[in-house]
């Protein structure tokens, strides 16, 4: 099989994925944009927190000017994996304390 067949095959199979994350992710713009994060900050906390619920756990603690120590304490406390949620930690604690 060639490339063109089994990519269009692969991105039929990615429909329904792709209908579900897409008001998902459209809902974390807006509520992250309405809480007074900037759109790097916005674009980076997608980019490195892969637990959806986690992103919006993170928005009052953000909005309310809490330390990026708090909310990576609270994100690694939120995934599934210790050790991702310690790296995830450790990223945003040196990006977010780099943007202020």
């Amino acid at each position: 099989m060639s490339f063109a067949p089994r990519f269009r095959q692969g991105m039929r199979a990615a429909i329904p994925i792709g209908i579900a994350f897409v008001p998902s992710s459209l809902a974390w713009g807006i509520a992250a944009q309405a809480h007074g994060l900037t759109l790097d900050e916005i674009v980076l906390l997608s980019v490195w927190v892969y637990s959806g619920p986690a992103q919006f756990a993170v928005l009052v603690p953000l909005a309310e000017g809490k330390s990026a120590a708090t909310v990576s304490i609270a994100i690694a406390y939120k995934t599934k994996s210790a050790v991702t949620g310690m790296l995830v930690g450790v990223v945003l604690v040196l990006v977010f304390s780099s943007l202020r």
